[in-house]
């Protein structure tokens, strides 16, 4: 049906509020799958055939509409008003079941069906009773599906011109029988967009078209259908399809499940699918690769079968609650999803109605279910169950020998980073730092001299005396921010003449001749130093690695005359102090015994904290001289860089009153966390050391230690160590004392550790007098000022414009090394999510098993146990039982047999059904009783065993139904036999069909020229990027994702789908002319248009009917066109032609495949 250009989808949809029926089994299928055997398990005790409390029975259709003493239970359709939902809702004083409420997943089971119109099999039967003997006859056995293929030869008719193929002579016998006509061939356009839109879901371009119309050779046709079906579009396309039918989805649960319980891998198996497509890899293959890819070995010897790995997401991906308390359910849950999704997909048959009783209607025993559910038993998608979340089986998929080398290469790639970064920050500060060891000794007083002046008189900048001076701006201001330093800190015991300057006291000659004086003696300090250095590298080494030192000795704290500290310097120099946090009471310093002398310490109360602004090093060392108090509580937090409410970052190191140590020590998640249980008494040393080998504790001499993590993460939004609380959140505050904190970049070496222990140890156990040893003002001036801490140490890029030109080119040339380093991808091992041979370790699955039948479905009632296998009616009553693994890769096999009456007639009734919008089985999924018989039963045969003699070739099989005359047929239809045959069982006409939610986005972005042909990959979330749909995140639940595919009828991935519904509601209409990706894409047609076509109205109407509706507009349809392109006619528009593309594409005709 042509309109030359149509209003009808617009007013259609704004006029229509009707839903369209879904294919009629689904509710069905959803009821015995979910439903029964919820009212077997928690309602039929109490509302059954032998008890009906309040006059009410759940067993019958006729007996839940009638209800009980109160009235019908449900109102079809109205769940808000249905007394059922209402009771187990727990809303009203009426609550059921009584003893406890349903879990949520089950009441959203009966609200659904409710919704759904409360469908029920079989309407009044009452389920079969479990212990009934079941027998398979030979009346089940002659049934029309099980019986064997049989091949037939295509039959005579009397129109002996039209066929074209075996398959249009089973079509016309069936209308010569009724004397109904075929109808006219389709023309070339129309018969070139279907063809397209079958195979790669997109439309025809204006060149295919042109070319296909130009093309009269008798094979123009098999030509295009060649084309289209190597196209990596077709996989695309008939990848789709598939994964209807195996209820994928992108993720389970975006919002509240962790990734690690979800499967957001699944693309990969989704990119298999569609890669097997397109490689046409025979359907045997397809279906063996699905149900035990992971069992089958790699063609290629030593090889690995990554494919077979990914292949079994069609069970990976099964439909549960990874949080279930009841374990024991879960996992019968997700066996039960297998079985019904394996039973669906390949053998057409509802398997799972068979979970809680015998099937009404198919000779499907309740043993015969948990024969085959006895080899999804033995299979295993979660490792074991586990509280809370249960993760999910995710495998690398790389061999052996290849992860080998994948992570050698990481090895090398971490250690030559980790040299480099070492190297180039060693040539760096070891060069630095003889730069300011011949400065200090060179320079110091033409810097000292140009500082007063810049703290006297007018105060010029820094920047402007060193310019006039011939100084260096940056070691200029450096040097005046330590004299306001000295000027602020009276008390810290600085050099005599350092104060004189602070205090201007010398000026004219007399300053310069102190200059001179000081640098002199500063010089003799860094040379008597040097001398130092030369015979200890070590104290050296770790004077480097030093980041942050409090001493409770230290004369530059500052507190008030109570003692409340408000800054406890670092004694490095500058940066790093801490200080009293927001509205946090202050820890004293006091004094008091350790061992056997008086010493000061910082008393904390348990409400006291300090902080220091600094992020927490992902390696170093940290030492801690602190005693805990009699009083302290559990989880007292002594050190703080950590994201304590979250635990997933940083480093803490807490204790508790039985004097047990805990370091917390955590890196993306992972624990490396460490515990001493020890109890010492009065002050201790700790040793904590974190990096490449691992993470360490030492505690007065007694080590722990950990390998799980190499170094910890720092949350960002830890910014600040803290002393004597936790990182953030809530845990208590430590109360007792700390003499020393010393934090250092690196993992200490054993020697360097034993260094360190022994000052501290000196210092505060041992010392021979309870007061320091007589300190060096000079000395120490000149350790604060070479300190990588100090103000004279700026950021690394700073500090090297100071250095030589040899020295700059030399850091140069590694720093590019680095950065081609850092710049190359991070390694990142592939992973997929899969299935494993043998059940759930720790659960009474574990291993391979025969499982009994869990009577009426309850996993936590086993019975019998019966012998792995497969349904008796297929597979004979002799039929091979499993005797070793799971029994998956005898499944697979069995399942592809030529033998198997299903394997091959429910594809070819797939392929068939869309490419004529109907299989010749209506109802895909439903090869049973229930289920539709076959429109044309010596087809289906005969296309079965086509199939089967290609070598199960899928594109054999499109070839041969595309070049049947069946297929090229118009959709208009003779009116007789439209009259006669309203539904086209017959198929003496081609049916019209709307496109798919898929296919209707993925046409919009290719006319508008937007569609990016980027393949395979993670899915995308923004309805307006420019891929395919297919790629468009699907998720089960808790999906934060486009509703587009909602609105227009794309498959709910929770359930398995065989033929989606064809809705009509007026928000589709609302979509396309109000939604902002709409908008979008038809600015860009319109710019497309702009660009492409002349710019007479009439050039570009054309070029838009070409490149939308691939045809020519009518002369009609161009004089609406040239009105509608006219501004005068739509006022409030800034363009019209950007209107008139978003009428065009909101057409039936562009909707619509003839």
């Amino acid at each position: 049906m042509r309109s030359g250009f149509s209003f009808a989808l617009l007013l259609g949809l704004l006029g229509s509020t009707c839903q369209g029926a879904g294919p009629p089994s689904e509710g069905d299928t959803f009821f015995e799958k979910e439903v029964r055997p919820l009212f077997i398990s928690k309602c039929l005790k109490c509302h059954g055939e032998a008890k009906a409390k309040g006059g009410l029975r759940l067993d019958s259709q006729s007996s839940i509409l009638r209800g009980g003493d109160l009235g019908p239970a449900i109102v079809p359709g109205k769940p808000e008003e249905s007394r059922l939902i209402k009771a187990v809702r727990y809303h009203d004083d009426l609550r059921m079941p009584p003893d406890s409420k349903l879990a949520d997943k089950q009441l959203a089971i009966l609200e659904k069906w409710v919704k759904l119109g409360a469908p029920w099999p079989g309407g009044n039967a009452a389920p079969a009773t479990t212990g009934t003997r079941f027998a398979v006859t030979e009346k089940h056995r002659q049934f029309w599906s099980f019986r064997p293929v049989q091949p037939h030869p295509g039959p005579t008719v009397r129109n002996a011109a039209w066929p074209k193929t075996d398959i249009d002579r089973f079509i016309l016998l069936a209308l010569e029988t009724r004397n109904l006509p075929v109808s006219q061939p389709a023309d070339k356009r129309t018969l070139l967009r279907r063809v397209t839109f079958d195979l790669i879901g997109l439309p025809p371009t204006p060149d295919e078209v042109e070319a296909f119309l130009k093309n009269d050779s008798p094979k123009a046709f098999a030509a295009v259908v060649d084309r289209l079906l190597a196209s990596p579009l077709y996989g695309e396309r008939w990848g789709r399809h598939w994964l209807d039918v195996v209820r994928y989805a992108d993720a389970r649960d975006l919002i509240q499940l962790p990734k690690e319980s979800d499967f957001r891998e699944a693309w990969r198996y989704r990119d298999w699918v569609v890669d097997s497509f397109n490689r046409d890899l025979p359907y045997t293959e397809f279906v063996r690769f699905q149900v035990a890819g992971d069992l089958i070995p790699s063609l290629k010897p030593g090889g690995f079968n990554a494919d077979g790995l990914v292949a079994t997401g069609l069970l990976a991906i099964a439909d549960f609650v990874p949080g279930d308390v009841d374990k024991n359910q879960m996992i019968a849950d997700y066996v039960n999803d297998q079985v019904d999704v394996v039973g669906r997909a390949f053998l057409g048959l509802s398997v799972a109605c068979a979970r809680c009783h015998d099937h009404k209607f198919d000779p499907i025993s309740t043993e015969d279910y948990y024969a085959l559910a006895g080899i999804f038993f033995s299979t295993r998608i979660i490792p074991g169950p586990v509280a809370g979340n249960t993760p999910l089986v995710k495998l690398p998929l790389l061999s052996p020998a290849e992860l080998e080398q994948f992570k050698s290469q990481a090895t090398i790639d971490t250690r030559q980073r980790a040299e480099l970064e070492r190297l180039i920050t060693g040539i760096a500060d070891q060069s630095y730092s003889d730069f300011l060891r011949s400065w200090l000794s060179e320079q110091t007083a033409r810097y000292l001299v140009a500082a007063s002046e810049c703290r006297s008189g007018p105060k010029p900048t820094p920047d402007a005396v060193a310019r006039r001076l011939g100084l260096q701006g940056g070691l200029l201001t450096e040097w005046v921010t330590l004299l306001d330093r000295v000027a602020r800190h009276p008390l810290v015991d600085y050099p005599a003449p350092l104060r004189d300057f602070v205090a201007g006291h010398p000026s004219g000659q007399a300053l310069e001749n102190a200059a001179v004086a000081l640098q002199n003696s500063l010089a003799r300090e860094v040379k008597r130093g040097e001398g130092q250095a030369t015979t200890t590298p070590a104290h050296e080494n770790l004077s480097r690695a030093l980041l942050l030192r409090f001493r409770a000795n230290d004369p530059r704290i500052t507190s008030d005359k109570a003692g409340k500290v408000s800054r406890w310097p670092n004694s490095l120099g500058f940066s790093g102090d801490a200080s009293i946090p927001d509205s946090r009471n202050a820890p004293l310093k006091v004094t008091t015994k350790i061992g056997e002398h008086i010493q000061p310490v910082i008393r904390f109360d348990g409400q006291a904290s300090l902080a220091v602004e600094r992020n927490a090093p992902p390696a170093g060392t940290l030492f801690l001289v602190f005693r805990s108090s009699a009083t302290a509580r559990a989880s007292e937090r002594i050190v703080g860089w950590e994201d304590a409410d979250s635990g997933r970052h940083g480093l803490g190191l807490m204790t508790d009153p039985a004097g047990r140590l805990h370091a917390i020590l955590r890196k993306d998640g992972q624990s490396g966390d460490l515990v001493d249980t020890s109890k010492p008494a009065g002050f201790e040393k700790v040793c904590i050391t974190w990096g490449p080998g691992g993470t360490l504790m030492r505690r007065n001499g007694v080590e722990v230690s950990s390998k799980i993590i190499e170094g910890i993460s720092s949350d960002p939004k830890i910014t600040a160590l803290m002393i004597g609380g936790p990182g953030s959140g809530a845990s208590p505050r430590f109360s007792g004392d700390i003499a020393e904190m010393r934090v250092y970049n690196r993992p200490l070496t054993e020697a360097e550790r034993r260094v360190v222990e022994a000052e501290l140890h000196g210092v505060w156990f041992q010392g021979n007098s309870p007061k320091e040893p007589p300190r060096d003002a000079c000395a120490e001036l000149v350790a604060e000022m070479l300190s990588p801490s100090g103000a004279f140490w700026p950021a690394q890029v700073e500090r090297i414009k100071r250095l030589s030109p040899e020295v700059r080119q030399l850091l140069g040339t590694k720093q590019a090394e680095l950065d081609h380093l850092r710049s190359k991808p991070p390694l990142v091992v592939p992973e997929a999510v899969t299935v494993q041979d043998g059940g759930p370790k720790g659960t009474r699955h574990e291993g391979f098993n025969d499982s009994p039948v869990f009577i009426r479905g309850d996993a936590n009632r086993p019975g019998k146990t019966v012998p792995r296998g497969f349904p008796v009616v297929l597979a004979g009553d002799r039929a091979e039982k499993v005797t070793s693994g799971s029994g998956r890769l005898q499944l697979a096999d069995w399942l592809t047999r030529p033998g198997n009456p299903l394997t091959a007639r429910v594809m070819v009734n797939r392929i068939w059904q869309h490419h004529f919008g109907e299989g010749l089985v209506r109802t895909p999924n439903d090869f049973g009783e229930r289920g539709e018989r076959p429109t044309h039963p010596e087809l289906l045969d005969h296309l079965a065993a086509r199939f089967i003699e290609s070598k199960w070739s899928v594109k054999t099989m499109h070839r041969l139904i595309l070049l049947s005359a069946v297929y090229q047929q118009g959709s208009d239809g003779n009116p007789e036999a439209v009259a006669s045959d309203p539904e086209n069982r017959l198929l003496g006409r081609m049916n019209r069909r709307r496109l798919e939610a898929e296919a209707i986005r993925d046409s919009l972005l290719a006319v508008s020229g937007r569609l990016e042909p980027t393949r395979g990959g993670a899915p995308f979330s923004d309805l307006a990027t420019p891929r395919r749909t297919l790629y468009l995140m699907s998720a089960r639940t808790g999906a934060n994702t486009s509703d587009f595919g909602r609105l227009f009828d794309r498959a709910d991935p929770s359930m398995i789908i065989a033929e989606r519904g064809q809705s009509i509601v007026a928000p589709q209409a609302l979509f396309f002319l109000n939604d902002p990706f709409l908008s979008e894409v038809a600015k860009a047609l319109a710019n497309r248009i702009r660009k492409e076509a002349p710019a007479d109205p009439a050039s570009r109407i054309r070029h838009l009917y070409a490149l939308a509706l691939g045809r020519p507009p009518t002369p009609a349809a161009i004089a609406i066109g040239k009105k509608l392109l006219t501004p005068a006619t739509i006022p409030d528009s800034s363009d019209p032609l950007d209107r008139y593309c978003l009428l065009i594409l909101s057409t039936n005709e562009f909707l619509y495949v003839d």
